[in-house]
């Protein structure tokens, strides 16, 4: 399993941990951050820096208490920064917490940590090399393997204070697991045959103390100083050192000012130094759990001091001795990669938009410190391509300015003073403008009715739709208005509607004038009708007449005869 993993889920391209990893150790694919295990120097910088807590290390607690379960014995040998996170508790105080937690011994790594210093005084009494590097950081130590393989005769071929305490502690418990408890993530990298079984950093130890209820008890006691409790703050290894007069003793600390530092002993131009370095800014206590919890820097040092240095000036320290080597062999891992052509490289900044120098802004959205070097991690398939920001954003306002310029709908954006900000072609057209530039900064209320955009940010939505028309311009349209209230703005989207209206109302018109038509010859159905009724009648009376004089007429005749 991967020391250093993340969350994917988490991950949102903010590209802060690539940003922020003094090596470039993770790549990016699809917006998604992936630690690089063979180039990774486990400095913690990643995970401290992820504003969504995307990056974890690996917890091995489920293990240890799977083995506590299993009744198998469990011995700790802890770092001196110990007391930086507990600094109300003693170590016996801490020691008896551990014990509620099944550890059956407890050690301190310091006693490791004064083997390791007296086997560098050794080595600059013998005057092993010009300059000597500590080797106690195992971050600088992977730096060095895999990155700077250039300063490796410089580094103490000794094991860490914590690979001492462990070897210890297996030959005095041959079947006990060993646990190492401290501030840093890359300890988990000296696990194995010469380190300890498992590590734990100081903040996973609080959460299993806190899953358990149990807490160091309070204890203002102070133990008897040891100088090699000093090793947790940038420049305690010195402290702890007898001095010789012919090396001059340096403590740098901070990877950015290390990886400076080792530049300037490669180059050859320093004898007799003697320089201790520490990845974290004020070494230990600057570790990663302790720049979590916002640890101060001050306050720490000063606890670790009183643990460490006597302050009537008798100083002492432990006297342990081993029986076992503390040679360590430290390998040039460096993986070479074919760098690009610059016709490859000119390839890959051309498709990020960089056509010219002017182009490559360098502003380092993407992780990378310059435009180039971002290219160069393209081509070793590290990053995406869209990771570059301008590049990202030109593209997108591109296409959306194309977009917006040729879609059919009028659209135009106006700010929080009625004043209009943005305006598409078919917009100026519909308006009778020769160009945007004809109402750029002007108010909207030259085209349009306010009305309707102050009534948007007085309701208090985000959109409205009306159906609206412009008398002036002879336009029906159907407008809708969305207020981006974080930015002060109204966008509006307006379909010309006019022949559909005009359209709708000749067919309007059409019905009414058929309706007209029809109530036009029903009238005049009813008034032919009347007409012949009324001529039916006059017909009908005269008939009625000439009937009844002919009736007489007959009648008279037979009254004659």
């Amino acid at each position: 399993m991967a020391i250093l993993s993340f969350k994917e889920i988490e991950c949102m391209d903010c590209y802060k941990c690539v940003r922020h990893c003094p090596v470039k150790s993770i790549t990016v694919k699809n917006g998604r951050a992936q630690i690089l295990e063979s180039e990774c120097i486990l400095c913690g910088t990643c995970t401290v820096v992820c504003p969504q807590n995307a990056k974890e290390d690996s917890n091995d607690i489920p293990k240890i208490l799977e083995l506590l379960s299993q009744g198998r014995q469990i011995v700790a040998t802890v770092a001196p920064s110990w007391i930086t996170a507990y600094p109300k508790a003693s170590f016996q105080t801490f020691s008896d917490a551990l014990a509620e937690l099944g550890f059956s011994y407890v050690s301190e790594t310091a006693e490791g940590a004064y083997v390791v210093k007296s086997h560098y005084e050794k080595l600059v009494e013998d005057k092993w090399n010009d300059v000597i590097i500590s080797s106690c950081c195992t971050t600088i130590n992977l730096y060095i393997e895999h990155h700077f393989p250039e300063a490796l005769d410089f580094l103490a071929p000794i094991i860490s204070p914590m690979q001492v305490s462990a070897r210890k502690l297996k030959d005095l418990y041959p079947n006990a697991i060993v646990i190492f408890i401290g501030p840093c993530i890359s300890k988990k990298a000296e696990c194995g045959e010469n380190g300890a079984d498992y590590v734990i950093t100081f903040d996973e130890l609080e959460g299993w103390f806190e899953n358990s209820s149990i807490e160091p008890k309070e204890d203002g006691s102070i133990p008897t100083p040891k100088l090699s409790r000093s090793f947790p703050y940038s420049g305690g290894i010195l402290d702890s050192m007898l001095k010789n007069r012919s090396f001059q003793y340096i403590a740098i600390d901070g990877i950015e000012n290390c990886i400076n530092a080792l530049q300037e002993i490669v180059s050859g131009n320093l004898k007799g130094y003697f320089i201790e370095m520490s990845a974290c800014t004020g070494s230990c206590i600057g570790g990663p759990s302790f720049q979590k919890s916002q640890n101060k820097q001050i306050f720490g040092k000063t606890l670790v001091r009183k643990q460490a240095v006597n302050e009537s000036g008798k100083n002492i320290d432990f006297e342990t001795r081993t029986d076992f080597s503390l040679k360590q062999k430290f390998l040039d891992k460096k993986i070479v990669c074919m760098p690009p052509t610059e016709w490859q490289l000119a390839a890959i900044l051309k498709k990020m938009g960089k056509n010219t120098v002017e182009d490559e802004l360098n502003c380092g959205s993407c992780g990378y410190p310059s435009c180039r070097e971002k290219a160069v991690a393209i081509y070793e398939n590290k990053a995406d391509i869209n990771m570059c920001l301008p590049f990202m954003k030109a593209r997108t306002q591109s296409f959306a300015d194309k977009v917006i310029e040729v879609s059919p709908n009028l659209i135009l954006a106006v700010d929080i003073d009625m004043c209009v900000i943005m305006i598409n072609n078919a917009t100026c057209k519909a308006f009778h403008l020769s160009s945007p530039e004809d109402i750029l900064g002007s108010p909207v209320s030259r085209i349009l009715d306010e009305y309707n955009f102050i009534d948007l940010i007085a309701s208090g939505e985000e959109r409205i739709s009306r159906n609206i028309y412009v008398a002036e311009y002879g336009l029906y349209l159907e407008q809708t208005l969305i207020y981006d209230k974080g930015n002060s703005i109204i966008s509006c989207i307006m379909k010309d509607i006019t022949q559909l209206r005009m359209e709708k109302n000749r067919i309007r018109q059409a019905k009414m004038d058929s309706a007209n038509m029809a109530d036009e010859i029903v009238e005049a159905q009813l008034r032919t009708v009347h007409e012949i009724a009324s001529l039916l009648g006059e017909t009908a009376a005269k008939t009625k007449l000439a009937i009844m004089d002919l009736k007489k007429t007959i009648l008279m005749d037979d009254e004659i005869f």
